[in-house]
């Protein structure tokens, strides 16, 4: 009878055990790979930034580590500070423990936000939490030691209370708005790119009509504070800020902020990349300004419908934050899936969809080096094959966004763009 038991229990649970074991696949394929020795720059630069924060703040953004630099606010040094007190190699064992227990808990809640959305049957939630625990995006968080995995986490908690508190029609408290404009900041603090996204989150129930109104002043107070608690050393400290500002403008350069379409070719004409630079911006605060202001969609499907803006313009690096993108993006998918029992009702039903996943697999196993995936398939380096490794980016999201787009126009009655 026990066994029966445990064996129904792993039975419901079958679709995160198998999205956990991919998780535990990856990260022992990096520590396999590289032979047990964690190194990587980026967490180099994190480790002097967390002792540099205990003992000298004010060179917080004075490190140079083959000629990168600390380019986050100094809530994420403070907040990780103790790592300080280890070796790098210590420190970075502990981080790298860190971020599996992130992907895992990351798994759990995105389950539980497809389940909100409906999505009841645990197979197709499978296929979703499939394509977020796979993938060279997956072994670049372990292998880096990057932050991602714990912002994409703190992102999509404060979505699914969001989508807890509609669906059980319960008014947020003083309480909740603190906690969530809290960790939202915190977020930013590794992401300040994603600058925008606080911005539909801040303004989401909040109209122009009303701004002035006492509660969404003291709200806006409330966020003031939280900024300036978070950040104090900018204020004991002022010269931080024109550090920040400095090393984060100047690691957004013409290499880093390019289109998908061009982003494996080299011009020469500066002129062309600072206006492709600025075009892509520009689109970017328009379509952030449009999803703010309109108050018909529901902040969930917000965050997804400028994910993949965000990707597609491939602003302050779309790729590198694609763990924070992604599942975001996935949840646009969720109210088109139609769940057969037959594979092939469910194929013939559902091959717009599965043309868009098949779009993000491309996305997430392709190496976003070109040389590396050329090494990796030397057949593409003839012409005229070669081109489409070039523009191999352009297609795949080119595709995933006419996937959607179909989708959406096909299936109006249920699309959440287009509800009344």
């Amino acid at each position: 009878m026990r066994c029966e038991r445990i064996f129904t229990f792993f039975k419901s649970k079958i679709h995160l055990i198998i999205s956990t074991l991919c998780l535990t696949f990856w990260m022992l394929l990096f520590l396999i790979w590289y032979k047990f020795k964690i190194y990587h720059v980026d967490f180099h630069i994190f480790h002097e930034a967390f002792k540099k924060i205990l003992n000298n703040p004010q060179e917080l953004y004075n490190i140079d580590i083959e000629g990168w630099g600390y380019y986050y606010l100094p809530s994420f040094a403070g907040f990780f500070s103790f790592l300080g007190f280890f070796n790098l190699t210590t420190a970075a064992y502990i981080f790298l423990t860190f971020n599996f227990i992130l992907s895992i808990l990351l798994i759990l809640i995105f389950n539980r936000i497809l389940i909100s959305l409906n999505l009841k049957n645990k197979w197709s939630r499978l296929s979703f939490l499939l394509l977020v625990s796979n993938g060279w995006i997956i072994f670049d968080q372990y292998r880096t030691l990057q932050t991602k995995l714990l912002v994409s986490l703190i992102f999509l908690s404060i979505i699914w209370k969001e989508m807890y508190y509609r669906k059980e029609e319960k008014e947020k408290t003083i309480f909740s708005f603190t906690l969530n404009y809290f960790f939202f900041v915190f977020a930013l603090g590794m992401v300040p790119q994603l600058i925008f996204l606080f911005i539909i989150y801040l303004f989401h129930d909040i109209r122009i009509s009303n701004f002035f109104k006492r509660d969404n002043t003291l709200r806006l107070l409330l966020v003031v504070s939280i900024i300036i608690f978070e950040n104090f050393l900018f204020f004991i400290y002022p010269e931080l800020i024109s550090d920040f500002l400095k090393g984060f403008t100047g690691n957004i350069d013409e290499k880093s902020i390019r289109a998908l379409f061009i982003s494996d070719f080299q011009f020469s004409n500066k002129y062309f990349l600072i206006i492709i630079r600025y075009l892509m911006l520009f689109l970017t605060i328009i379509i952030t300004l449009g999803i703010t202001i309109n108050k018909r969609i529901s902040i969930e499907w917000k965050f997804s419908l400028f994910c993949i803006t965000f990707l597609f313009l491939d602003i302050f690096r779309g790729y590198g934050l694609l763990q924070v993108l992604l599942p975001f993006i996935l949840i646009l998918f969720v109210p088109f899936i139609q769940q057969e029992r037959s594979w092939n009702q469910f194929v013939k039903k559902n091959y717009l969809i599965i043309i868009g996943f098949l779009a993000i697999v491309g996305i997430i196993f392709t190496s976003k080096d070109t040389q590396v995936f050329l090494r990796a398939f030397p057949l593409f380096n003839e012409l005229p094959l070669i081109i489409l490794v070039y523009l191999r980016w352009s297609i795949l999201t080119g595709l995933l966004a006419i996937s959607l787009a179909i989708l959406n126009f096909k299936n109006i009655t249920i699309s959440p763009f287009f509800k009344e």
